[in-house]
């Protein structure tokens, strides 16, 4: 089987769909009964390289340039590249992106199936950001990409009842994300000048308002007298500087000695396995999410976590990995509280479940079995 997979940017490793389709390519290529696997996707900048040097060797990946507004991604040269490559089936990564229909009508003509990977986009917290873009691509190009694909993946039951609903007579499939296992050590001590010797509660995400990061701010200001021996360390960065420095100024980070609050920008993947390893615990609050890529990689380093019913991990609860909570600021401080007054061994037991949770359904190996499956149902 040869698979050509049609995502967004090659380079924004900052999101969780970068890590997600960059892992589940490099997944698939492992595979012996997949015979090549193609990528194709935009780089953020044109003078970008067009093999992405953050994507794995073995097998084929393509950057193109693009023009106009970013989240578009048009690119005009994509058919003429598309057409050096042979493939058997098209998994796109997402639904907004123009280059998505295009390679679609390219698909529709030549009687190639496609799959759509619909990533949280059409869930109602999702469509209020951007509203007025997303409601012109939809009359001018969504409608009919949508409308003649082979089938839906979705990473969750919410969005498997959100496109049903749509009234789409397409198969819908439900295959989560996944993670890799990392090899579990404790090779170095935390650096003190970084955390102040203090436990951590770890946030990685871009920084963005659909992150709820200002309530979870707050929550954290509100929890001090019981957390002093903690510190909420956010990681993840943003184009939108004007909204960084309106977290910052929420959580005094400027004016406060010793804050409670440290923003550390974002982490590569050298960087990220210092930070999972020495975290007492995870944290994310989002409004809106898929299957968030952060939590799997915490869990899989033994991290439990405080969640929001929209991280989709409902599993986790059941399995004693982690805290749900709603987004309001009193049950994300109730929710923190707990975690930070909780005995050590408590926690370390949270994070042991939190490991079999992802051990039994989110590794790539679950995952590809699923796609594949998929794929082979429409060949």
């Amino acid at each position: 089987m040869k698979i050509l997979i049609v995502t967004g940017s090659l380079f924004e490793i900052a999101s969780g769909p970068f890590l997600s389709v960059r892992s589940l390519a490099r997944s698939l290529h492992l595979r012996k009964d997949i015979e090549k696997v193609t990528v194709f996707g935009t780089k953020d900048r044109n003078s970008q390289p067009q093999q992405p040097p953050n994507y794995s060797n073995g097998f084929n990946v393509v950057a193109l340039n693009k023009y106009g507004p970013y989240s578009i991604h048009f690119c005009p040269r994509i058919i003429p590249e598309i057409k050096k490559h042979d493939f058997d089936i098209v998994n796109f990564q997402g639904i907004w992106q123009w280059n998505f229909w295009r390679v679609a009508k390219y698909c529709r003509k030549n009687k190639i199936p496609y799959t759509i990977t619909i990533r949280g986009e059409f869930k109602k917290e999702a469509l209020r950001f951007s509203m007025w873009k997303k409601a012109i691509a939809k009359r001018l190009y969504v409608r009919n990409y949508l409308k003649f694909a082979s089938s839906f993946v979705v990473l969750n039951k919410i969005e498997y009842c959100a496109i049903s609903k749509m009234g789409y007579k397409q198969p819908v499939k439900i295959i989560p994300n996944g993670i890799d296992i990392p090899v579990l050590k404790k090779s170095f001590e935390p650096h003190k000048s970084m955390v102040d010797g203090k436990k951590i509660m770890l946030f990685i995400a871009r920084l963005h308002p659909i992150k709820n990061l200002e309530n979870l701010i707050l929550a954290w200001l509100k929890i001090q007298s019981v957390a002093c021996d903690w510190k909420l360390v956010i990681a993840g960065s943003t184009k939108d500087k004007v909204y960084e420095n309106k977290l910052k100024e929420l959580a005094k980070i400027n004016s406060v000695q010793n804050s409670s609050i440290q923003f550390i920008g974002f982490l590569d993947e050298q960087q990220k396995p210092y930070w999972f390893e020495n975290a007492s615990a995870f944290v994310l609050t989002s409004w809106s999410e898929g299957i968030p890529m952060s939590v799997l990689e915490a869990f899989s380093y033994k991290v439990p976590a405080i969640l929001t019913p929209e991280c989709n991990l409902e599993q986790a609860d059941k399995a004693g990995a982690a805290l749900i909570c709603k987004q309001d600021v009193d049950n994300i401080s109730s929710s923190l509280q707990k975690m930070v007054t909780m005995k050590e061994e408590k926690r370390k037991l949270m994070g042991e479940k939190a490991l079999e949770l992802v051990q039994q359904y989110y590794t790539w190996e679950n995952v590809c079995n699923l796609l594949i499956k998929e794929f082979q149902f429409h060949l």
